[in-house]
């Protein structure tokens, strides 16, 4: 009997009963949750706000990946580490080392901004970190922000990449509000150069456009806090962009990343709505379709897996490939979102059977010897280039940000160019921060 390794299909999962966010598998197991996250995890993430510096205190195996990746990405000279003994953390004198620690960094650094960030050790001790910010805040003269880097949280109501973008805006001060002034949150880099989206925001009106990414001095992030309208292109920084309509009454709005004609045409309308004018976005719509029409008439037949690692909603970009007539045998996904049950109920009206795997499932480690081989032409992440050996792998990570039309049609030179000319799985591997 052939091995198959856990997974389920769309209509499987339609069909469960799930008004929440739930791992694929439902049971307990264990999976190896990493040191460090590549690309943009939350050390990184906290190096967007400008001039700060974090305090990370954490065991010494917790400083490891972020010193090497710092060292690769150039803040390493922003982190500042206070290493927890076991005496300290059983007797509580850490607690007493966090203030001295933070006024030495302080001392040396003169930061604008100090991030105080804390590992999973703290699951154990429940340090009431904001009240150590705040006591901190009021002897170094230097807003304190604090965070968790604590990836046993990702399955909760506020995970790390959610606390952290919490923590990076609660720095921003209220300030008077300019008519065109807007702020777009959700983007660890700056929007592609040729993105049409700020072209279509400076047409509604908005010739003031920030994004913390391109923020190079706190005082240019601050002048964020002068901003009229928020909008959030990523669910994660929801919770931020909350905190800041409450904080420095900043109203906030959504656009959702999707790379679907149909889908980024609905974003820009309810865009339009909530700007109270029409966008005009029709020649934009027709250059993506004219991409994908082209590309479907010369790879017709092609099978495309996509993976987790991916720079967008995994669901929505197979969505995107099945409507335009390509094939998907797979996708990769752990934790199956609110989000995703509506993309997965269009996906299995047109593939019911779309297999949906964990990357990180015990039974991955039994198909490394070639399980995967000849399901797939092309994968779309590293994640699952790495399970499909004889694949033309394509990354597709937070490195840049492609986004609305564009994105589309950057999604769809990006299969044209890799099939023309493959790039190894190895090579993208090493020059993605994933190997220590």
């Amino acid at each position: 009997m052939s091995f198959i390794p856990f997974c389920k299909t769309a209509e499987e999962i339609i069909a469960e009963d799930s008004a929440a966010s739930r791992p694929l598998d439902n049971r307990c197991y264990l999976h190896y949750n990493g040191p460090g996250a590549a690309g943009f995890g939350v050390k990184r993430t906290a190096m967007l706000l400008p001039e700060a510096v974090m305090l990370l205190v954490a065991p010494g195996c917790c400083g490891r990946h972020g010193t090497i990746t710092g060292s690769r990405t150039g803040f390493e000279d922003r982190i500042f580490y206070l290493r927890l003994e076991e005496r300290d953390v059983v007797t509580g004198n850490y607690q007493k080392k966090i203030p001295e620690a933070a006024e030495e960094v302080c001392r040396l650094a003169r930061p604008k901004a100090l991030l105080l960030c804390m590992t999973c050790v703290d699951a154990i001790l429940g340090t009431d970190l904001a009240r150590v910010g705040r006591r901190i805040a009021e002897k170094c003269s230097c807003p304190v922000a604090t965070c968790f880097m604590d990836p046993i949280t990702r399955e909760s109501k506020r995970p790390p990449m959610v606390s952290v973008q919490q923590a990076i805006f609660s720095c921003l001060p209220a300030f008077p509000k300019k008519s065109g002034c807007a702020n777009i949150l959700g983007n660890f880099v700056p929007l592609d150069s040729g993105c049409e989206f700020k072209k279509v925001l400076e047409q509604a009106g908005f010739t003031e456009i920030h994004q913390i990414s391109e923020c190079h001095t706190f005082e240019e992030y601050c002048r964020m806090g002068e901003a009229s309208l928020n909008i959030v292109i990523n669910p994660q920084t929801q919770a931020a962009a909350d905190d800041l309509e409450k904080r420095c009454g900043i109203p906030n709005t959504q656009f959702r990343h999707t790379y679907g004609i149909s889908r980024t045409l609905e974003q820009y309308s309810l865009l339009g709505t909530a700007l109270g004018t029409e966008l005009d976005v029709s020649s934009y719509a027709d250059k993506a379709a004219d991409v994908i029409s082209d590309f479907v008439r010369k790879h017709g037949g092609l099978r495309i897996g996509v993976g987790e690692a991916v720079n967008g909603n995994p669901f929505e970009i197979a969505l995107t490939f099945l409507e335009a007539g390509l094939e998907v045998p797979f996708v990769f996904r752990n934790i199956i979102t609110v989000e995703d049950r509506s993309f997965l109920k269009n996906i299995a009206e047109l593939k019911p059977d779309l297999k949906v795997y964990s990357g990180v499932h015990p039974t991955m480690t039994q198909t490394l010897s070639g399980y995967f081989d000849g399901v797939a032409d092309i994968v779309l992440g590293l994640d699952a280039g790495y399970f499909c050996r004889d694949a033309v792998s394509v990354c597709w990570n937070m490195e840049k940000h492609p986004f609305g039309f564009d994105g589309t049609v950057r999604l769809f030179d990006a299969l044209e160019k890799n099939l023309m000319d493959p790039i190894p799985h190895r090579e993208q591997i090493y020059g993605s921060y994933l190997v220590v």
